[in-house]
């Protein structure tokens, strides 16, 4: 059975479909561009934090933490440090570390390297079942296969 919904959540839709007719686009989406345009008006022209090059025009200007602030001791006050706060193309910072971020660099990699190169190996020798490895790695049955099978990892190789 379904929840009903509050009148208030009934209200706060309505809302937003009327922001969302209006612009074109759903309303956080709008306000993230025009922060990133504001923000891109403000810096002017800045070098890239990543490549030194300059960025020409807001579609290409992200910003950026110059440190992962997930794996900091503190991650609230890594995220919040104005210190830590770079620009860089978006292409830059999505090669360096965003999205597209693989491996230990990932905040959720429940691996290292060395782990990718010792699971690899002892599953090489022989003796040990996916279960066990995948118990002491904390980690899937299906996860630990894909690393000894070199679909995930990929970039790791047995002399790392």
């Amino acid at each position: 059975m379904r929840k009903p919904r509050s009148a208030y959540n009934y209200l706060w839709q309505e809302v937003d479909k009327k922001r969302k007719t209006l612009l074109g686009i759903p309303f956080g989406t709008a306000q993230r561009q025009l922060n990133k345009a504001i923000m891109f008006e403000l810096t002017k022209v800045v070098d890239c934090y990543r490549c030194d090059k300059p960025i020409l025009c807001v579609e290409e200007f992200s910003i950026d933490h110059k440190e992962s602030w997930q794996k900091a001791t503190d991650p609230r006050a890594a995220f919040f440090d104005l210190n830590n706060i770079a620009f860089s193309h978006l292409k830059c910072n999505m090669g360096a570390g965003g999205k597209m971020c693989a491996g230990g660099g990932h905040y959720k990699a429940k691996l290292t390297e060395a782990d990718v190169v010792e699971i690899r190996r002892r599953w090489g020798e022989g003796g040990v079942l996916l279960r066990e490895l995948a118990t002491e790695y904390d980690m899937s049955i299906s996860g630990v296969d894909a690393v000894v099978k070199r679909r995930s990892w990929k970039h790791v190789t047995d002399d790392s």
